[in-house]
């Protein structure tokens, strides 16, 4: 029977591991999810910036385009003036001019502001290439860590699965169908220990009588309150699992 309960406290200390690893792996995932969410978003900050400096640029010649196209007007409405023959004619001109004037007034302190934005969207342009730069000397090995944790989580998933069938073999199938009940039912904790007639599963005491004859690990034992396979462990005992 000992070398029974053996097996059984094997195969849930196996069942418990594999828990924490799928636990473990399941969370990975996530990570690296969240490293290229990362990446995407400083990537997609810089090309957005990069697009404004561009929109900044091409206004700023089309309204240079305009300010001399303007400088032209006016240039040309000097020189009809030099040829009018009616003062209504002279006065519209000149009111052309005014307006071309006006215009032209607009355009330089929309070019100025264009300017100023300009600067500024460099400065986020450089900012955030700077950045981008910083993460991604980083970002690879990281991805890679995390990757290099996947596939060591599922190698170790594979060998607790392989040593499990192992174990599952070397027992009766009535037993492996009572474990996989219990297991199922007690939150994955089919087989525990107790010491100082004090089960670790359910943290209640069992009887007096049952506790020594679990220490002589004769006959398999079932918690009578959480009903979980019970066996003794030797706590006292550092160098004892």
């Amino acid at each position: 029977m000992k070398d029974t309960i053996a097996l059984l406290v094997a195969l849930q200390a196996l069942d418990s591991e594999a828990v924490q690893v799928a636990a473990q792996k399941q969370s990975l995932p996530e990570k690296i999810r969240l490293l290229e969410e990362t990446r995407q978003k400083q990537q997609g900050a810089l090309d957005e910036a990069e697009e404004k400096l561009k929109g900044l640029i091409q206004r700023h010649r089309d309204q240079e385009e305009q300010l001399k196209r303007g400088a032209e007007g006016l240039k040309k409405a000097k020189q009809r003036l030099l040829d009018v023959k009616t003062n209504k004619e002279y006065q519209a001109i000149l009111k052309e001019m005014e307006v071309i004037e006006t215009l032209q007034g607009k355009v330089e302190d929309e070019i100025i502001s264009l300017l100023e934005q300009a600067d500024h969207m460099k400065a986020a342009v450089k900012q955030g290439e700077k950045d981008l730069s910083a993460f991604l000397a980083v970002f690879a090995d990281e991805k890679q860590a995390l990757e290099g944790q996947v596939q060591a989580l599922d190698d170790n998933l594979i060998r607790l699965k392989q040593e499990r069938q192992t174990l599952l073999e070397a027992l009766p199938g009535d037993l492996v169908r009572r474990y996989e009940t219990i297991r199922e039912k007690r939150n994955g904790v089919a087989v525990i220990s107790v010491w100082k007639e004090v089960c670790n599963g359910c943290h209640m005491n069992i009887p007096p009588q049952m506790y020594i004859e679990l220490q002589r690990s004769q006959e398999l034992r079932t918690c009578p309150n959480c009903h979980r396979i019970i066996y003794w462990r030797n706590e006292a005992s550092a160098g004892e699992s």
